[in-house]
Parts: structure tokens; C-alpha cells; sequence
């Protein structure tokens, strides 16, 4: 088979890349899966100080929802130990 097909390339993924703000997250669709990209700016109030919240937005089910406030709740933990 490797004659055939040849050297095995190895390719970097999005993950390989550390980007503050950024998220990698993975989705099971109807034609197997994605690979998605979330990032958003630090969190501010009206008077440009950290709000902290999370707003969540499009259509998301049930388990990223809860996913989202998981991963809230450990940042939080883990910032204020």
C-alpha cells in the first residue's frame, strides 16, 4: 500500500496553533463531523470593565449549552485558585 500511495503526509491542525481568545471544538453532523473555531473579545460592561459573562448565540442544542457553561464555571474556578 505504501508503494502505491507513497510517503504518509502528516498535516498540522487547527489545534497545533495556540490562539488566545480561541476555541477549538469539534461537531457531529449528518456527512460525519467539523472542526469549529469559537473566539471572542474579553469581556466588558458599558464602562469598558470585565463583565465576565457569557452570551450564547445561534442555534445550539441542549449539550453545547450546558458544555459552554462547564467550561465557564472551570475558567472561573481555575482563575480564582
Amino acid at each position: 500500500m505504501r508503494e502505491f500511495l507513497g510517503k504518509q503526509v502528516r498535516q498540522r491542525s487547527g489545534g497545533a496553533h495556540r490562539v488566545p481568545g480561541v476555541a477549538t471544538g469539534l461537531a457531529v453532523t449528518g456527512t460525519g463531523g467539523d472542526v469549529l473555531f469559537s473566539s471572542r473579545p474579553r469581556p466588558t460592561d458599558s464602562n469598558g470593565n470585565g463583565g465576565g459573562g457569557l452570551l450564547l448565540t445561534g442555534q445550539l442544542g441542549d449539550v453545547m449549552k450546558e458544555s459552554a457553561q462547564i467550561a465557564l464555571s472551570y475558567v472561573r474556578r481555575t482563575l480564582t485558585s
